[in-house]
């Protein structure tokens, strides 16, 4: 796994996703300003990770499909431990 540069991510993704950005913007904008930049990118490092054991272990799921997985486990996670308050 080379070097990771959250920044590049963001600005790619931000612009390849403008639908999502437009009706999310300002939730987007504070967590952006708000979420740890190392957590994030060890968060984003454990999810390609875990993309690239699966297609070491023949299985080569579009990232999309991972993406959405993990979503629903993670959602599933703060229903569990209570995160999921409002």
């Amino acid at each position: 796994m080379g070097d990771f540069d959250i920044h590049q991510w963001q600005s790619k993704h931000l612009r390849e996703s403008r639908e999502v950005r437009e009706i999310t913007s300002g939730t987007f904008q504070r967590l952006d300003g708000m979420v740890h930049r190392g957590l994030l990118k060890e968060f984003l490092e454990a999810f390609d990770e875990i993309h690239s054991d699966l297609i070491l272990t023949g299985e080569e799921f579009p990232a999309i499909d991972l993406i959405e997985f993990l979503s629903q486990e993670m959602q599933r996670y703060a229903e569990d431990t209570g995160m999921d308050r409002e």
